[in-house]
């Protein structure tokens, strides 16, 4: 199975709300298939599932992980703007969220 079909996996598991499965088959996509541009997506996944899990701390860790690893400049922008908004919101100035660790 191919990094695409991994992550399309890992999006149908995600609609049936099996969140656990669908991390492992996105981190499988990114990992077993480093190369193929999926991966970059599958990473970026694995960090927007934790967001939706309002599991900010792990979504950081993860956007930062993409940061640093996405070949892609366009799945990079999109992790830096997600960082952006955690931090904006666990900012306590704006009186929303929790401060960030």
């Amino acid at each position: 199975m191919g990094a695409y079909a991994l992550y399309q996996c890992g999006t149908c598991l995600l609609i049936q709300r099996k969140d656990g499965d669908a991390l492992t088959a996105f981190r499988d996509a990114a990992e077993k298939f480093p190369q193929d541009p999926m991966a970059d997506q599958a990473l970026l996944r694995v960090a927007e599932v934790y967001r939706m899990l309002d599991d900010d701390h792990q979504a950081r860790e993860e956007f930062q992980k993409v940061l640093k690893t996405a070949k892609s400049e366009q799945v990079r922008a999109l992790a830096m703007d997600e960082l952006e908004s955690i931090e904006k919101e666990s900012d306590p100035d704006t009186g929303r969220g929790t401060p960030a660790e």
